[in-house]
């Protein structure tokens, strides 16, 4: 175990070896990667029969969590960016066990398709709406889509982003640009979008996932350049907090730490076995975790809580 000084030290050299590997530990990132110059085409919009049969997909581990919980969030419409597998899949789980209606909006039409079968296949209510958020144009697109097939978004969850690394000497404008689009841009254009319909209804819940690296500058969890965007929506969700908390809408961040998905397995266990020696609860997330705080913030328990930037790490960030 390391304390103080030595571990921030121990942490930034382990950084450098294999940040590049382990991308966004805590964030789904199901957009195009940025380093990745394939060209995807626009998906279509689909809407799956929630009764289809589907094999295990490994997508999460059910709507369990939420589903012994009060359904309170019955009549509510929940959209989440980058829900399709990882940290988003699992917080469209969770919110459906809680009662929602949840639109998961991702650009993988064929994870998209999994994930609303699955919720469907354990009594909850889901449909996807595909989306590149590296495009404004289809984030504008996709705010049309919903409100014209639901007419209002009751609770937004901006989940979906990508991880930048490395000095930045090393990234290109076109890489911080597409970055920002997607981290941030993006969570501007769905909040303005979909919150004058939760303000004129008196009801709204706008939760939006950030990083840990957001406060400390980068370091283990992405470079500056990152950073700088996630710090810019802890930002953004404490003027909305303000802006529209007479309206009954809150708006809150959650910063997650370490994170077991996908995107973590690369790392050595030694490199990870380091990590967890730093984290006072002495394991890594898991995508439930963070989900448990979507849910309890999209509440009404909740309801008094706003401008709030809520670390999930297990206690990394206590200094």
């Amino acid at each position: 175990m390391f304390s103080g000084n030595s571990e921030r030290a121990c942490l930034a050299r382990l950084s450098e070896n294999f940040e590049g590997a382990q991308g966004n530990a805590e964030t789904c990132h199901c957009e195009a990667p940025l380093n990745g110059r394939e060209t995807r085409s626009r998906l279509p919009a689909v809407r799956l029969n929630p009764n289809h049969c589907l094999e295990e997909t490994g997508l999460g581990d059910g709507i369990a969590a939420g589903g012994s919980m009060q359904r309170e969030l019955n009549g509510r419409v929940a959209l989440i960016t980058g829900a399709a597998r990882g940290i988003g899949f699992a917080i469209a789980e969770r919110l459906a066990g809680q009662g929602a209606h949840v639109i998961i909006s991702d650009i993988d039409l064929v994870a998209g398709e999994h994930g609303v079968a699955r919720i469907g296949g354990t009594g909850g209510s889901a449909s996807f709406a595909a989306v590149d958020l590296g495009q404004p144009s289809d984030v504008l697109r996709l705010a049309e889509d919903v409100r014209r097939e639901h007419s209002r978004i009751d609770i937004l969850v901006n989940n979906a982003g990508v991880v930048s690394t490395g000095p930045v000497e090393t990234v290109e404008l076109e890489e911080f640009q597409r970055l920002v689009t997607i981290d941030l841009t993006a969570v501007f254009l769905l909040t303005k979008a979909f919150l004058p319909d939760m303000t004129a209804s008196g009801w709204g819940r706008i939760i939006n996932i950030a990083s840990i690296a957001g406060q400390q500058g980068g370091g283990m969890f992405g470079n500056s350049c990152y950073a700088a965007a996630k710090g810019g929506v802890i930002a953004f969700s404490k003027g909305i907090a303000r802006e529209a908390g007479r309206s009954g809408v809150t708006c809150n961040t959650i910063c997650p730490g370490l994170t077991d998905t996908a995107l973590t397995s690369t790392l050595t266990d030694a490199q990870r076995e380091q990590i967890i020696s730093t984290i006072p609860v002495g394991r890594p997330g898991e995508p439930h975790d963070i989900a448990g705080a979507v849910g309890f913030l999209a509440s009404d328990e909740a309801s008094f809580i706003t401008g709030v930037t809520l670390n999930v790490d297990g206690g990394f960030m206590r200094y």
